[in-house]
């Protein structure tokens, strides 16, 4: 429900989606733009590497499994790529395939901003706050930096620290958390 209300209340022209693991996400998001007739772009950043958590129980078959190696790389790219076309939103989702800081430079570099950020990479402290840092600059003034995962340690403290620092409410929308700018 957050992705459609968030949607509809700032009906974005650009939405960066930083880790987009199968597409699930950006999909559903573009389900809910296409609910109300918007064109908005959806910018899908994530190297398709795996984070750590993928890494760390090699038996288990949601998240290793998904890595689908080939010769000891993952293959996941490719699902992220089936599951956009089969949805039918190759035309909105583009896919930038580069570590989550990179991309933030990159954008930065361009003047590239948006009303919207979706953060859902890695789930390590140090990480989140290092993408809260290089993307909050990205989000249009009057955008939303939000994400999910509250009720993991790294998520939380990293978002209650970046806030803390930089004198923001933290909002909570069903199960996703908000930074407005």
């Amino acid at each position: 429900p957050a992705f459609g209300e968030l949607v509809e209340a700032v009906r974005p022209s650009r939405l960066i989606e930083i880790g987009t693991w199968k597409g699930g996400s950006a999909i559903t998001l573009a389900r809910q733009l296409d609910r109300i007739g918007s064109d908005c772009e959806i910018l899908c950043v994530d190297t398709w590497l795996g984070a750590l958590e993928m890494w760390t129980n090699l038996e288990d078959p949601t998240r290793h499994g998904s890595l689908n190696l080939k010769n000891g790389y993952p293959s996941l790219y490719y699902t992220f790529l089936g599951n956009v076309v089969r949805a039918g939103h190759q035309d909105r989702i583009t896919p930038f395939p580069v570590p989550s800081i990179t991309a933030a430079q990159w954008f930065s570099l361009h003047g590239v901003q948006a009303e919207l950020i979706y953060l859902d990479g890695s789930h390590e402290e140090e990480d989140v706050y290092q993408d809260l840092v290089v993307w909050w600059d990205i989000v249009s003034p009057g955008g939303i930096l939000f994400g999910d995962d509250w009720t993991w340690d790294g998520v939380r403290l990293a978002v209650q620290r970046f806030a803390s620092e930089n004198q923001l409410s933290i909002s909570h929308r069903h199960d996703k958390w908000e930074l407005r700018r």
